[in-house]
């Protein structure tokens, strides 16, 4: 999935907990899916769910549309291919995030005056989170179907894999590092921004006096305090780029010494050893994976529009 489809699956997952009550919402079709409606209720209520988490400005309404659609036709093509769910594992999820939502609530008499409120009977409330679980079950299972099916069909060549490293080995570049971290507050300049770097220089010329960089670390990096500076073995790729760059600016001579780096968060002492680029051995079985992952990635997208190509999708307005 493309990191807007995880966020919003996210989204969508927390109407599990609050879909089957919600504020009055004046309700009609706002999308046909062939022979299903998506209503304005879910949409309004998708968006509710994204306000919850401080996270609306990420979204528009199309794009939640555009989901549902695609979860709406994903369910319809389980159904056609007979995907099933056991009605068991159906109650027993829905049940659960009932019980969530009670706790929520203050308890089951919070329960009951929320449902009182919003007119609804339990046994309404169930069955609207037995319909919206089987659903969710649904659309996870088939897509779960369709990732294995993906998966089994996708060949990677040794060529491919060579070619993908040649391309962005310095993900996979790795180091043991130890770092003393100076970092500067937001937009300071001028004297504060010297008198740092001078504090840093200081603690460099104390290390290379012979100083303990794990007492120094402590001493003057509140990130350090739990470690002693040691970091441990990182690779390029899971570094910020700034701090990424810095590291692996490290020459071949400085190794195992402490150095100085300045960067725009501040100054740094490194201490790099044990520098490995990135093979065939120790980084081919990372670098297929993420090859049929793209592949993998590439064919749901293609599944999807075929899904969407062949249906009758209609957008109201409203």
């Amino acid at each position: 999935m493309k990191s807007f489809d995880k966020a919003l699956v996210v989204g969508l997952g927390v109407l599990l907990l609050t879909g089957g009550l919600r504020a009055e919402i004046v309700d009609g079709v706002a999308v046909k899916v062939n022979e299903e409606i998506i209503t304005i209720s879910e949409i309004e209520e998708a968006l509710a769910a994204y306000r919850q988490m401080g996270r609306a400005g990420e979204v528009t309404r199309k794009m939640i549309i555009d989901k549902l659609v695609e979860k709406a036709l994903v369910v319809q093509e389980a159904r056609r291919q007979h995907i099933a769910v056991s009605p068991d594992d159906v109650d027993a999820q829905a049940d659960a995030e009932i019980d969530e939502l009670s706790k929520r609530l203050g308890g089951e008499e919070g329960l009951k005056q929320q449902l009182e409120r919003e007119n609804i009977t339990f046994e309404e409330l169930k069955r609207q989170y037995r319909q919206r679980v089987r659903r969710q079950m649904l659309y996870l299972r088939m897509m779960h179907t369709k990732e294995q099916e993906f998966k089994e069909n996708v060949s990677i060549s040794a060529g491919e894999v060579a070619d993908f490293l040649e391309e962005h080995g310095d993900d996979y570049r790795s180091a043991e590092v130890a770092m003393i971290s100076f970092l500067l507050p937001p937009k300071t300049k001028g004297p504060a921004r010297d008198r740092l770097e001078t504090k840093a220089r200081r603690v460099l010329r104390q290390l290379r006096a012979g100083g303990d960089f794990a007492k120094l670390a402590a001493k003057n990096d509140p990130s350090a305090a739990g470690n002693g500076g040691n970091i441990g073995r990182v690779r390029y790729a899971e570094l910020s780029l700034e701090l990424a760059e810095l590291v692996f600016s490290v020459k071949k001579r400085e190794r195992d010494k402490p150095v100085f780096r300045s960067g725009k968060s501040g100054f740094y002492i490194l201490r790099v050893t044990k520098v490995e680029e990135a093979t065939l051995e120790n980084s081919g079985d990372n670098a297929r994976g993420r090859l049929i992952g793209g592949k993998t990635r590439g064919k749901f997208d293609a599944w999807q529009q075929e899904l969407r190509d062949k249906a009758y999708v209609k957008v109201m307005e409203w």
